[in-house]
């Protein structure tokens, strides 16, 4: 009897086994389960040749997405982007900062069961940091040459050290002129010397020998601050600060023209013959009305101030405005001390963060290489203000010193 035991026992196993699986089952799939949705598909991704990375905005054309835009997930390289935006065929999507000739691409919807079939698409770096550069390493004011180099005043520990120069061809820094001022603008003028400004009543110039002159060529009236400036198409350098008035320096022999505009002004730019300038407009309050004001130039004389822009008119974000300049297409590009560090502002597009998740504050001087931002901001994830090369994928306007 003891042999037929084990025999009997396996006989019973077969048995509830067999029952089992003739009976309901517990298990998750359901092969007459239909999804709700039918699974997505992906044409084509604009910009077709290729886009920059963790920036808006691409378009993913294709089928059956959703229309709740957060009821769509894209993976770049395995990373999710943002969408913005969604209708059955077309999303808008920020792509997630990842770097590469050829991006796997694809996308999820929800309830319905399997991704998209993908793409591979082009991303490139957007922001690009001064090589050796480091924590504690701050920048002040910035510029470009004739050449397309960066040059920048730089501290050390929160000490001025000079001007230092990124050369793009071979991507060297070098420190080109040692001084101990902390210069709130730097430009390079026609002659091809870097002007310097630190917010006292005086501009600095770099010397034949190669130094930055602890004398001001161009020396003001005691009270009155130059902390921007820059060249017109006829070779004159306006300077603006907290004053009465806005000033002309003549670079041939240092004289200083006055013309009344009182505002606390920290940016100026000249563009398509005006000079823009930014800041803090009297308005009986606390602080001023944070504002962009115009003035005519013609033959070195400023006239005929108009508003060009009331941040409040266009934002209820309030900053102090450090720094402002142009693309070619009239955009205005805002340096501040919050948000991203820049925001731009057009007819067209509204007022804008201006790359978000990249870059923080605070943008404080403004340069352009070709189609390349040049600022002096914070990068992310840093404290410090680097010099930073952005790819706006747009021409700047042209700065009259080098150009």
């Amino acid at each position: 009897m003891k042999s037929l035991r084990p025999a009997g026992f396996l006989i019973l196993l077969g048995a509830l086994f067999i029952q089992g699986c003739t009976s309901d089952s517990s298990s998750l799939f359901d092969p007459d389960y239909t999804p709700e949705r039918p699974d997505p598909s992906i044409s084509v991704i604009e910009p077709q040749d290729g886009w920059l990375a963790g920036v808006d905005e691409i378009t993913i054309r294709g089928e059956n997405f959703s229309e709740v835009a957060d009821e769509n997930r894209v993976y770049f390289g395995g990373i999710p982007g943002i969408v913005h935006s969604s209708s059955s065929s077309e999303m808008v999507v920020r792509p997630a900062r990842v770097v590469g000739e050829n991006v796997d691409v694809k996308l999820t919807v929800r309830r319905a069961i399997n991704f998209s079939n993908q793409l591979e698409y082009r991303l490139d770096q957007a922001v690009f940091q001064a090589p050796g550069s480091i924590p504690n390493d701050n920048v002040t004011g910035i510029a470009t040459d004739a050449d397309g180099n960066v040059i920048f005043g730089y501290q050390e520990g929160g000490a001025p050290r000079g001007i230092r120069k990124w050369n793009i061809d071979d991507g060297t820094v070098e420190r080109v002129l040692p001084s101990t001022f902390n210069w709130s603008s730097v430009k390079v003028g026609p002659d091809g010397l870097i002007y310097g400004a630190r917010n006292i009543f005086g501009i600095y110039r770099e010397t034949a020998n190669g130094q930055i002159d602890t004398n001001p060529f161009a020396i003001g009236i005691s009270g009155e601050n130059y902390i921007d400036m820059d060249f017109d198409q006829d070779g004159n350098l306006w300077t603006v600060g907290n004053n009465q008035n806005i000033f002309r320096i003549d670079i041939n022999d240092g004289s200083v023209t006055r013309f009344p505009f009182e505002a606390n002004l920290r940016a100026v730019r000249y563009y398509n013959g005006k000079l823009y300038m930014g800041g803090r407009i009297p308005d009986g309050s606390e602080t001023g009305s944070l504002e962009v004001w115009t003035m005519d130039i013609n033959d070195g004389q400023a006239s005929n101030p108009q508003r060009y822009l009331n941040i409040s008119d266009v934002s209820d974000v309030d900053f102090n405005m450090l720094a402002i300049t142009f693309d070619v297409n009239g955009r205005i590009y805002m340096g501040a001390n919050n948000g991203t560090g820049i925001y731009t502002w057009s007819e067209s597009e509204g007022f804008r963060e201006f790359y978000i998740g990249l870059i923080e504050p605070s943008g404080y001087s403004f340069a352009w290489d070709g189609e390349f931002l040049i600022a002096s901001a914070t990068n992310r994830g840093e404290d410090t203000r680097f010099a930073l090369r952005i790819d706006t994928r747009i021409q700047g306007a042209p700065y009259f010193g080098v150009e």
